[in-house]
């Protein structure tokens, strides 16, 4: 799954190193939702995050991440779109304002 710049922040639902807990994905897609931010779905082929450490930890954690798009990733002239980043976060505040 491609994602874009300027089409919303991305929820992970998987790359090559975890799988993210289907309860979080559905708690972002509920968030993004109500706080009104288009998002994108992201499977990433190649590469990982730090959410692979986090969810194996212990007996394992939860895990899930947002991802901003960039494109030129981890070059000097990577870049986003400044709506994605903003849509992140009021994706992450509505997501860690509700009750649980």
């Amino acid at each position: 799954m491609e994602v874009a710049l300027g089409k919303g922040p991305a929820i992970k639902l998987r790359d090559s190193g975890m799988i993210a807990d289907p309860a979080l994905v559905r708690r972002l897609r509920a968030a993004a939702d109500h706080a009104k931010v288009a998002y994108q779905l992201e499977v990433l082929e190649h590469g990982t995050t730090d959410a692979r450490a986090i969810q194996s930890a212990r007996s394992g954690v939860p895990a899930g991440c947002i991802s901003i798009p960039c494109r030129y990733v981890h070059t000097p002239s990577e870049m986003v779109d400044m709506r994605d980043v903003e849509g992140a976060i009021r994706l992450l505040v509505d997501l860690l304002g509700r009750k649980l």
